[in-house]
């Protein structure tokens, strides 16, 4: 038995690779848990995270009014823009007409409930970790696309705002989907085709109505325009390009009107520059801004010990990077010395951790001006993008450090189950307060009582409580319960 053994499990190991498709157990077992840890992100929505936050509430409350009587929650019709909700600060937040429309054909699926708004934001995530996974088969071919699988489903910053119904990912996600079509003409080494750099600059144009994502998308677009016109490749292409973006921006941002840009007047950045009077002085302002904001985010708290403090952003267990990644950062060094040595036999790596620098330079510019320190909502762009970076440092390393890939499937495997056993039953105590959970108690109390006028009596309270809180997003709740649409409101 001892000697047949080896022998038959080289034999499955074997049928095993030709019926999928020449891959061996390893990766297999590699993307299947990955699958699994993905799909996971939509269990149990309703009890962690706990409550549902008011700017959850005001998302939710906007589809649902717009699907049952056709206005939205300022008694506007269906429109590219239709109009947007307001936040705990009084901020107008723009959402573009088809944020709401998708929203709402996934509402008539999965009803007016909380768990629909949260499952709807999980979708666009597992959309961005699919194109993800497509942008690094592009490069670096399907080990690269395991790797990329495999870290973004132990991503504990992906998993967290992916179960909150902020909808932050909703711009991100037009952006890697941009960025998968306009990669695909590497693994087919032919040059982009029309109808890919069409559609991507669409895709652009509406990633830049989304401030978080803004600069991430404007320096990809300006390095693959760079790319694009090398050698004078395509010149005709790189137009297209800038011509759909353009036109899709202008689209978008008319639509939405003055909802466009009321979220970035919070950024404490434009306070500072308006202070200052000449050009001279605004520009060290903002060197200076940027410069100290660069240092916050040098924090080991924040990547590897302690995450984002706000318990609505990440779960408190651990940083915002998993062990694996941790891992590959550190070892980042050695990559950069064999890249620096091998770089002509590893262009695919190159351009990979090229396109990973772009994003992550954009996503920390992006929240190093808002002057709120580290903040990982408006930075989440940024976490693909290290995902990214951290599989071109695994497959420069792997030839070299055999057991690299092994290391990285025990210590992500490991991290995950320490982290989502407390994220399920921890955390939910420990982020009760910052989810508004009384007013989601209150709220289906009154749903299920049909006794509205109490809910509303206890506004002010949830006011003095929370700060300024919105009437529109208490209506989510009787929107919701009533299935009537948004009762009296906006009319």
């Amino acid at each position: 038995m001892s000697h047949s053994s080896p022998k038959f499990l080289e034999d499955l190991n074997s049928r095993v690779k030709a019926r999928m498709f020449g891959w061996s157990l390893g990766p297999v077992a590699v993307v299947a848990t990955a699958l699994s840890l993905l799909l996971l992100r939509l269990w149990n929505l309703e009890v962690a995270p706990p409550g549902f936050y008011s700017d959850e509430m005001n998302v939710a409350a906007n589809t649902v009014c717009l699907r049952h009587t056709g206005v939205d929650l300022w008694g506007n019709g269906w429109s590219f823009g239709s109009g947007g909700p307001v936040n705990d600060f009084g901020y107008v937040i723009g959402l573009t007409g088809h944020t709401h429309m998708l929203a709402s054909v996934w509402f008539v699926l999965a009803g007016d409930s909380i768990v629909a708004a949260r499952s709807f934001a999980v979708l666009i995530s597992l959309v961005i970790v699919a194109c993800t996974t497509g942008i690094a088969y592009n490069f670096v071919g399907r080990s690269g696309a395991v790797w990329a699988l495999g870290l973004s489903a132990v991503s504990p910053w992906t998993w967290t705002l992916s179960r909150v119904g902020f909808l932050t990912d909703f711009g991100n996600m037009h952006l890697f989907i941009g960025l998968w079509l306009l990669t695909r003409h590497v693994r087919r080494r032919d040059d982009p085709r029309i109808h890919e750099v069409v559609v991507a600059g669409l895709l652009f144009g509406v990633s830049l109505w989304s401030p978080y994502s803004t600069f991430a998308t404007g320096f990809s677009a300006i390095v693959f325009s760079l790319y694009l016109l090398r050698q004078k490749r395509l010149p005709g292409a790189t137009a297209l390009f800038w011509a759909n973006l353009a036109a899709s921006y202008a689209v978008w941002q008319f639509s939405l009107g003055k909802f466009s840009n009321t979220r970035i007047g919070q950024m404490a950045i434009f306070d500072e520059l308006a202070r200052e009077q000449t050009v001279l002085n605004k520009v060290a302002a903002l060197v200076r801004i940027c410069w100290n904001g660069l240092f916050e985010y040098l924090s080991l708290d924040f990547w590897v010990f302690k995450g984002d403090t706000n318990l609505r952003h990440h779960s408190g267990w651990g940083g915002m990077l998993s062990w694996p990644q941790i891992l590959l950062v550190a070892l980042s060094p050695i990559a950069v010395v064999i890249g620096w040595r091998m770089r002509l036999k590893l262009t695919g790596v190159v351009n990979l951790l090229t396109v990973s620098a772009v994003g992550i330079i954009g996503g920390l510019l992006t929240t190093m001006i808002t002057g709120e320190g580290p903040h990982a909502n408006r930075l989440l762009v940024a976490a693909p993008f290290f995902v990214l970076g951290c599989v071109a440092i695994g497959m420069t390393l792997t030839p070299y450090l055999k057991f690299l890939p092994v290391m990285c499937v025990v210590l992500g495997v490991s991290f995950f189950s320490f982290f989502l056993r407390d994220y399920f039953s921890d955390y939910p105590v420990r982020a009760y307060g910052w989810f508004q959970s009384d007013i989601r108690r209150e709220g289906e109390i009154a749903r299920r009582t049909g006794d509205f006028s109490a809910f509303y009596s206890k506004k002010d309270s949830f006011t003095a409580k929370y700060g300024l809180l919105s009437e529109p997003g208490l209506i989510f709740f009787e929107a919701a319960g009533s299935g009537k649409g948004c009762p009296g409101y906006g009319k």
